[in-house]
């Protein structure tokens, strides 16, 4: 039997240090500023405040992995005598999924003896990063590619991920939030709380007046369903100071959960994209997902 790799792509949002920590390997999505194509490679291309600078008077559009990308990955691993666990983006979100089952279908076709095992996240960003941290500790304890599959299956829908959003400008502007409903927001400081349902779908659980309410706000949502011995994963869009009030906060109310040396990471140039500056994320192993 072989050994086997777990496989995802640059939408974790997990630095490349973790991913090389846990033996992983990825697969960029692309961003497309002013016109040209940039990899979604952990802010190689801009910094972090450059990219959050730039989008806001910039045009940004995004891009999902080609086939051929995933193809050419796991055919290198598969030389090397590995088989391939590969967790994808949320396919509510994208539609990386079918890239990466197209892809496993072309390689096991040209190779008859490959193994690939493709699974639908259902979440993004450090919700992503937290499932696969998880699988990485469910693999070292010896467990085969088989049941890591069907561990991943499970838990998936045990990974929960909540975000704000501070500033409104990329929401708008991706049509995700209508032009009165945002101005109304901005005038009333009103902060959307949103989360990814159990079908992967994107949905505004809450509102509430300033970002102080919001962080209380979502550790109430969270006290309804959270292992709090369990790790929790944070991220944020260039709001450093933000997302250490917010870890504070938890940690105060949490303060047997797990947090490690990755308890905080960026929000990438792609779901950024989209959030724009002054997102704050957390994600956390719960009962299902509220």
């Amino acid at each position: 039997m072989n050994d086997f790799v777990i496989t995802c792509s640059s939408t974790c949002d997990m630095n490349p240090y973790f991913l090389r920590k846990h033996n992983m390997y990825y697969v960029s999505f692309y961003y497309y500023l002013d016109g040209n194509k940039y990899y979604d490679n952990f802010f190689k291309e801009h910094s972090v405040s450059e990219f959050y600078e730039r989008i806001k008077t910039q045009e940004v559009k995004t891009s999902q992995p080609d086939p051929e990308q995933y193809r050419d990955l796991w055919n290198k691993l598969i030389e090397q005598g590995y088989d391939i666990l590969h967790i994808e983006l949320d396919s509510g979100i994208s539609g990386a999924m079918n890239s990466a089952l197209i892809a496993k279908s072309m390689v096991e076709e040209q190779n008859k003896n490959s193994r690939i095992f493709v699974v639908d996240s259902l979440t993004a960003t450090c919700g992503y990063g937290l499932l696969l941290d998880k699988l990485h500790e469910f693999k070292n304890k010896g467990n085969n590619i088989e049941d890591t599959y069907r561990y991943a299956e499970s838990l998936k829908h045990n990974i929960n991920i909540i975000f704000m959003v501070k500033n409104l400008e990329q929401l708008i502007k991706g049509g995700r939030v209508s032009k009165v409903v945002g101005g109304i927001g901005k005038i009333l400081n009103i902060i959307p709380i949103l989360h990814v349902d159990v079908n992967g779908k994107l949905e505004n659980i809450y509102k509430t007046r300033g970002f102080t309410n919001a962080m209380d706000e979502i550790i109430n949502i969270m006290k309804k369903n959270i292992n709090p011995n369990d790790k929790i994963m944070l991220a944020h869009s260039d709001c450093l100071d933000d997302i250490n009030i917010f870890l504070s906060k938890i940690k105060n109310e949490f303060p047997n959960a797990i947090y490690d040396d990755d308890v905080i990471t960026d929000i990438g140039t792609v779901i950024g994209a989209h959030t724009g500056k002054d997102c704050l994320v957390v994600s956390y192993i719960g009962d299902g997902r509220v």
